[in-house]
């Protein structure tokens, strides 16, 4: 693709930048649960990125995750622009509060998951903490696949790059770690 002939607005833009948030979202969801932590952190990333870059009304910078609970509130803005941005043009919208309240539960699942006193239990809480985070991320990621292809009809979902494989080796590593010290 050349330069500039992706952005329908007029302004210029590499289909690198424009488009890196266009990923599957089934590789999305399954590394959301497989890579925990660092690959989460990396797709909130791109996802303030993103929100930022096409001139979302409530699109905050990604440091903003980092104050206690006014991060949900960040989160479930960028959620709701996304869903309005969704509906303005016509594509299905993805319910924002369900959402956020599915990265509530996984963050509380999570935390409570070191707060265990049995291998089991404590496992079990990190891999429902998991699970609720991918399936957070099977309910934006097409959401934002399907804006940014109404957006820029002649892109697709972009390979892996080095800062998501990164993010996926130190994720998977923390999980099979997670899983060697629970059941060693």
């Amino acid at each position: 693709m050349e330069t500039g002939k992706l952005s329908p607005r007029g302004a210029v833009a590499s289909s690198a930048t424009v488009l890196d948030f266009y990923r599957p979202h089934r590789r999305v969801v399954l590394l959301l649960f497989l890579a925990p932590v660092f690959y989460e952190v990396w797709w909130y990333w791109k996802l303030f990125a993103f929100t930022r870059r096409e001139g979302f009304p409530r699109a905050r910078r990604f440091w903003w995750l980092l104050v206690p609970i006014y991060n949900w509130v960040v989160l479930y803005r960028q959620f709701d622009d996304l869903k309005q941005a969704a509906s303005r043009v016509g594509l299905p919208a993805l319910n924002s509060v369900l959402a956020i309240w599915f990265v509530i539960f996984s963050w509380l699942a999570g935390n409570s998951s070191s707060r265990i006193n049995s291998a089991g239990g404590s496992f079990v809480a990190f891999v429902v903490s998991g699970v609720l985070i991918a399936i957070m991320g099977s309910l934006v990621q097409p959401t934002a696949n399907a804006y940014l292809k109404n957006q820029y009809p002649d892109a697709a979902p972009i390979g892996m790059t080095l800062g998501e494989i990164t993010a996926i080796v130190l994720g998977i590593l923390l999980f099979a770690l997670v899983a060697l010290v629970t059941f060693a």
